[in-house]
């Protein structure tokens, strides 16, 4: 287990596709509450259900009149994230 893990810390955050582990102050989330979420299980390095956690995601953004990620980017980021590990949990935040 990796120091920031047995932390309680995520290994690894993107913020738009990007390394990084800040939003800004002036997001619309942090200011109306709205957005949504996913939480993908990974096994095997696979994520499991992806289609499905997509399709909610995008109904939601939908739902929320949400600009929704672009879902060629977003599912290759999320194969790179999971690849590799037996076991992770990817959450995906949307504001």
């Amino acid at each position: 287990m990796s120091p920031r893990a047995a932390a309680g810390l995520p290994e690894a955050v993107l913020v738009d596709g990007r390394p990084g582990a800040e939003v800004s102050a002036i997001e619309r989330g942090l200011h109306y509450g709205d957005g949504l979420f996913e939480t993908i299980a990974c096994v095997g390095g696979e994520p499991r259900l992806l289609a499905l956690h997509l399709t909610r995601l995008l109904e939601g953004c939908r739902r929320l009149a949400l600009r929704p990620p672009e879902t060629a980017q977003l599912t290759a980021e999320i194969a790179s994230l999971a690849r590799g590990n037996e076991r992770a949990v990817l959450k995906l935040l949307v504001t």
